[in-house]
């Protein structure tokens, strides 16, 4: 008679293949394959996950895997069950970056800039993040005036490296500077005897100068002033970015008309113009803007001061005019005095 003995089970053993990363994670789906061998009466069948084993399996869930297995021979011996594990992350991970300021208009920050930088991945694990080519390790602030441009990425602990994200912001936190230059005829008194022009210039380095003002009012051009008399007139702008400067001054005189003078006289007047008695002849003058600063009266093309007397008789001829504190000179002008102190 004849018999046979198998009293063994079976041997299985796997292998794994894929691209290998750090830490023991595989940065590649992973294909399982199995290998039984019985030296009696050989393997019947081999049992993977709880099904049967028939070649190579692949797989590509992200995360941690553990496999079981075993075999069973023609004798009906079977094996204890074995296990493996193994861990994929093909993903790399994600960073966003959150930015914290003073925000202005036309998207500039009026204040420095914070940046944070938040890093996640869902298998392995963040490792390390970057910004600006040095390592993350918290919040960072920008104080540089105009754009500037953040570069960061992160890397997992499989190894898998983030393409390089950036971000771009704009930072303003100085007002314009305006300028306000005046021209026209300025006198050495210190008074303008013309119109004068008011012109602003107003630059930014930044954001660059959004709008200039003038008195409250928008200004596009040169503003021309005509109006006698003190000026005193405020000016600013707003750039960009929101930031309103500090309003200056622009302070000048205007006297552009020159004074007035008026001719009196005190006698007893006769027929046709003539006066019949002696006669006191004074000028007085008025300006409303620098005021007088002197009187020019003449007799007979003869300067005159203050009060004059005329006692004789005849005929007159007073020129009189005034110049202002400004320098603006009056055209002169002038009266025929007739004196007849005798009857017939």
């Amino acid at each position: 008679a004849s018999f046979k003995i198998d009293s063994v089970a079976p041997d299985t053993t796997y292998s794994l293949s894929g691209t290998p990363g750090s830490g023991g994670w595989y940065v590649s789906p992973v294909t399982v394959s199995l290998s039984a061998s019985d030296a009696t009466s050989g393997v019947g069948s081999t049992t993977l996950d709880g099904t049967s084993y028939t070649g190579a399996r692949t797989s590509s869930v992200e995360g941690t895997h553990t496999i079981s297995f075993y075999s069973t021979d023609a004798a009906g011996n079977t094996e204890t069950d074995e296990s493996a594990a193994f861990k994929i992350d093909t993903i790399p991970p994600a960073t966003t970056a959150s930015l914290s300021g003073t925000a202005g208009t036309n998207g500039w920050y009026r204040s420095p800039v914070t940046v944070s930088l938040a890093a996640s991945d869902s298998a392995s694990g963040v490792n390390s993040t970057t910004l600006d080519g040095t390592p993350y390790s918290g919040a960072r602030t920008y104080s540089a005036e105009g754009t500037t441009t953040i570069d960061y990425a992160s890397l997992d602990n499989a190894g898998n490296a983030e393409s390089t994200e950036s971000t771009t912001f704009k930072v303003d936190t100085v007002a314009p500077s305006t300028t306000g230059s005046v021209s026209g005829s300025l006198r050495a008194s210190g008074w303008y005897t013309s119109s004068v022009t008011l012109t602003l210039n107003a630059s930014d380095a930044a954001s660059g100068v959004d709008i200039m003002y003038v008195d409250g009012a928008v200004y596009t051009a040169p503003v021309v002033y005509t109006t006698d008399g003190n000026h005193t007139h405020t000016y600013y702008s707003t750039d960009a970015a929101g930031n309103i400067e500090t309003a200056g001054t622009a302070t000048f005189r205007i006297d552009g008309t020159a004074p007035t003078t008026r001719l009196s006289t005190t006698g007893q007047p006769g027929n046709n113009g003539w006066y019949i008695s002696p006669v006191t002849v004074s000028a007085s003058a008025t300006d409303s803007a620098s005021g007088v600063s002197q009187v020019f009266l003449s007799l007979d093309r003869l300067p005159l001061a203050g009060t004059v007397s005329l006692e004789a008789e005849g005929d007159y001829l007073i020129t009189f005019y005034a110049v202002d504190n400004a320098g603006n000179t009056e055209v002169a002008s002038s009266a025929t005095l007739r004196l007849d102190l005798n009857p017939p």
